[in-house]
């Protein structure tokens, strides 16, 4: 039996691949509709014979997202046939923003496939992890609201994104080598140094550098133990402690740690 009704989610629905996730629901359970982003809610307009199996699995939400409430009302607005993620509502919206989150495993497992599309790309990104908080700078969280507006998709990355069966379906983040942001090292002078940057800045770390990496929300100053004293000194903070990185092996030299620690 047809059912046709209007699906209000809200709660942290937006940056957390909520749309593309209606989307594909919405296309296995043969569903007609429309979904749209209004901020801290996602508006669904929906029919077909798996109604109520749509609003379930909606209920699950994604691995990012956090729904407060769902509502279901009955609605007299015309359908389409098949389902369409519409543009996002503009204008004085509300929402929370997700924080940044760190690469997944299936990304990091990208960038080590040999011959991949991502090999070796440091901002590999998908609908479950990358920048969100401090790359937006305006709701609703779309692309051409983000610094990533700076870096018009390629055509593989574009075809990507516009795929409802790919991990980055409608992923505001995705980049790649060819298209995304790059890496640099600069110098104290503001000079570029050539190369790859990445293991030269490990190797300058390795020989007592101060290396200053900018990271999405801010910048971390990261030296090793033998250069700390010149790092503090520099600071002019003697003092401050400072977070430390360090293996397992080193770790368990130096401290005491639980297996509820550890985990």
């Amino acid at each position: 039996m047809q059912v046709k009704g209007q699906i209000s989610i809200k709660g942290i629905v937006q940056g957390v691949g909520f749309r593309p996730f209606v989307y594909k629901t919405a296309r296995e359970l043969g569903m007609n509709g429309t979904v749209r982003n209004l901020g801290s809610e996602v508006l669904v307009l929906a029919e077909g014979d798996n109604f109520s199996e749509f609003v379930r699995r909606l209920s699950r939400g994604t691995p990012l997202s956090h729904i407060d409430t769902i509502t279901v009302t009955d609605s007299d607005e015309t359908v389409p046939n098949g389902f369409k993620i519409l543009e996002s509502a503009t204008g004085t919206l509300s929402g929370f923003i997700p924080a940044d989150v760190a690469t997944c495993d299936e990304c990091i497992q990208d960038i080590f496939t040999p011959g991949g599309r991502y090999e070796g790309y440091w901002a590999t990104s998908c609908v479950n992890c990358g920048p969100r908080y401090s790359i937006i700078c305006s709701l609703p969280y779309d692309r051409e609201r983000t610094r990533m507006d700076a870096f018009p998709m390629c055509g593989p990355c574009r075809d990507e994104y516009g795929n409802p069966a790919s991990r980055r379906h409608h992923a505001q983040t995705i980049a790649c080598d060819a298209c995304g942001p790059a890496l640099s090292l600069l110098r104290t002078d503001g000079t570029p140094v050539e190369g790859d940057s990445l293991h030269i800045a490990a190797e300058l770390l390795d020989e007592g550098a101060v290396v200053a990496i900018r990271g999405l929300g801010g910048f971390h100053i990261a030296c090793t133990t033998e250069a700390v004293g010149r790092l503090k000194g520099t600071l002019g903070r003697q003092e401050q402690p400072l977070a430390v990185m360090a293996t397992a092996e080193k770790i368990a030299e130096v401290a005491i740690v639980s297996a509820a620690e550890w985990k």
